[in-house]
């Protein structure tokens, strides 16, 4: 073996070596991506279901408050309207 010979088989060793380490990284962070992806998701599905269940709670809450508040208007109406027929004396 020549003196050429013996350092390309170390550099291609060193070189081999260097990219089965590259490849090992590569693999540990794609495995982290993919559980931090996993997480990620669940966490956004969480969320979500979150702001869906106080969506229709405050929903819910909106539209008996508005009845309500509905209900009251047109009483409040009906009260003036009688009251534009109403004398002083009636009215006292």
């Amino acid at each position: 073996m020549n003196v050429f010979s013996f350092f390309l088989s170390v550099f291609t060793g060193q070189a081999t070596n260097q990219l089965i380490h590259m490849n090992t990284t590569i693999g540990v962070t794609q495995n982290t991506l993919t559980r931090r992806q996993g997480i990620y998701s669940s966490v956004q599905l969480s969320i979500k279901e979150q702001l869906s269940n106080n969506l229709d709670v405050n929903l819910a809450e909106v539209a008996t408050r508005s009845s309500d508040l509905s209900l009251q208007l047109k009483a409040s109406f009906s009260l003036i309207a009688d009251m534009k027929n109403m004398s002083l004396a009636d009215y006292l």
